[in-house]
């Protein structure tokens, strides 16, 4: 769970989300988070309401890959893994 200071830091004060160095300005000038498993740049093709959510299609334009880590779930001002709190 490397990124879990960055997913503290992101699910913050959202005047301070990319203070720091934990971010560079990816395609299209968008924030891609650094040291990530994966990351992916779309286009909303299509929005789809359900009940008072929405579904949203996007179809990825450009992504990128970086080292297997163990998931990080963030539910309820708590982190866990599938299967045990963190």
């Amino acid at each position: 769970m490397r990124n879990r200071e960055v997913a503290q830091t992101l699910s913050g004060d959202n005047s301070r989300r990319f203070v720091g160095e934990h971010w560079y300005r990816g395609p299209h000038g968008l924030p891609v988070i650094k040291d990530t498993t994966a990351w992916m740049v779309g286009r909303i093709v299509e929005r789809v309401q359900v009940h008072q959510s929405a579904v949203v299609i996007v179809q990825i334009e450009q992504g990128g890959l970086g080292e297997d880590d163990a998931p990080l779930v963030y539910h309820e001002r708590t982190y866990w893994r599938p299967g045990t709190p963190v």
